[in-house]
């Protein structure tokens, strides 16, 4: 528990500096680009992530879980999932040539109306690469316990980016002239690459990560346990982004770049939590039921009461905040950051449950309540966004979140036996867990 303690620690002051340049690199880019040039980054952005989880198949959880055991064939893992990068890639690239030659449907539901198609095809394939080698080289790094170098790398994952943004945005700001998007977007591709390239150095020459392409044996566990993360994380997309389909295709793209600045908000939200989630996956597979137990609801009532704070704090700063640092075109965006923030208490107490279930191969209570958090968000989203706008898209999202938290703490509390305020309340002893000094 100590380690536990120790790598929670390190990770979560590191997310100080991680944070702060995150906020600075959404904010020079939102204002950079706008609200129709943020509604098409957030469309784009989306349809990567749905080709990385259709495509890519999560391949970097099956490497987070199979590298974490006592057990693991490290070189042979290492093998297959640098494999799993090159296949996915060609897999995606086939899919953009169909789309841009022989499938109007798929190019059109790819590619931004009204923008330049080939360029957002490559950018969209040129994305795919980079962040899926990206996921992989952060998941060897959390599942070899190497969460220094982890911290490291999220470090300058940010920094590249907000120095690239800073200086394109002054430029574009001195020169008094409106940038193309295509210049933006390759700023945004440049950082990607950099940064992929500071990850490799990583994990090749800083962790000397040795590699075999020895894995025929692992080949079928590795992809059953990566399907069954990809059902639940198809269910997962469609109730995080399915809204940025309907609301693009009911209000268009201005709306949507409205709608993705609260997302970034409240994601950012989210994110200030993840090192405890991002640190409690290996430990939990590496320990048995009791331990897991114990580990999970006290991780459970530190997220939710620092996630409280966060979300109230957005509440109650969005309508000063989000003029004075996006700038007045972003006004529209502060009804929906208001109500979202309530998701992001809700997703991260769901998160940390989800992480219990999965770190015991027990993925179909994360599948089941992803799948009920579907239905639920594609049928409000259908009732409330044509009258009410992004503010039901936002409400959509709380009320199909909250669904599916409340459908994992039901099964949590039925196969644990612990009471909801051993999940939910936070206890003197937790805070003095997280900031002691003792070994044991």
């Amino acid at each position: 528990m100590s380690m536990l303690r120790q790598d929670t620690r390190l990770t979560l002051l590191s997310r100080i500096p991680v944070l702060v340049l995150s906020l600075l690199s959404m904010t020079l880019l939102t204002r950079w680009l706008g609200p129709e040039g943020n509604g098409v980054y957030t469309f784009i952005l989306t349809n990567i992530n749905l080709l990385l989880l259709l495509i890519g198949l999560q391949s970097e959880t099956a490497v987070l879980h199979f590298m974490s055991r006592p057990s693991a064939d490290t070189k042979s893992t290492a093998g297959l999932a640098l494999t799993a990068v090159a296949v996915s890639t060609l897999g995606c690239a086939i899919l953009l040539a169909l789309a841009g030659y022989f499938v109007p449907f798929l190019r059109d539901f790819l590619t931004p109306e009204g923008q330049p198609i080939p360029y957002f095809l490559w950018f969209i394939l040129l994305s795919f690469l980079l962040r899926k080698s990206q996921n992989t080289f952060l998941a060897i790094q959390r599942a070899t316990l190497a969460f220094k170098a982890y911290t490291t790398y999220q470090l300058w994952a940010q920094i590249i980016p907000a120095g690239l943004y800073l200086y394109g945005f002054v430029a574009a700001q001195m020169a008094a002239t409106t940038q193309d998007l295509m210049t933006i977007f390759n700023f945004i591709l440049l950082g990607q690459a950099l940064v992929t390239a500071i990850g490799a150095v990583m994990i090749f020459a800083g962790q000397q990560m040795s590699i075999s392409f020895h894995f025929k044996s692992l080949i079928k566990p590795f992809y059953t346990f990566s399907f069954k993360t990809t059902l639940d994380a198809i269910a997962k997309f469609i109730n995080r982004r399915v809204d940025v389909y309907f609301v693009e295709s009911m209000k268009g793209m201005g709306s949507l770049g409205q709608y993705g600045l609260a997302s970034q908000i409240n994601n950012f939200a989210q994110e200030a939590i993840l090192p405890f989630t991002q640190v409690m996956t290996p430990y939990l597979v590496r320990s048995d039921e009791h331990e897991r137990v114990a580990i999970t609801t006290r991780m459970t009532r530190i997220i939710v009461t620092l996630t409280a704070l966060l979300a109230l704090a957005i509440m109650l700063l969005a309508p000063l905040m989000i003029p004075l640092i996006f700038g007045k075109a972003f006004t529209g965006a502060i009804a929906a950051t208001q109500i979202l923030s309530i998701t992001a208490l809700v997703i991260t107490l769901r998160i940390g449950l989800s992480v219990y279930f999965q770190s015991g191969n027990r993925l179909r209570f994360n599948i089941q309540s992803n799948w009920l958090a579907v239905v639920v968000t594609i049928l409000l989203d259908l009732l409330l966004i044509p009258g009410f706008g992004i503010e039901g898209a936002a409400w959509a999202s709380v009320l199909a979140y909250t669904t599916s938290l409340l459908f994992l703490l039901y099964h949590f509390m039925q196969q644990t036996h612990a009471r909801l305020s051993e999940i939910l309340l936070l206890r003197k002893s937790d805070i003095g867990w997280l900031l002691s000094q003792q070994k044991h």
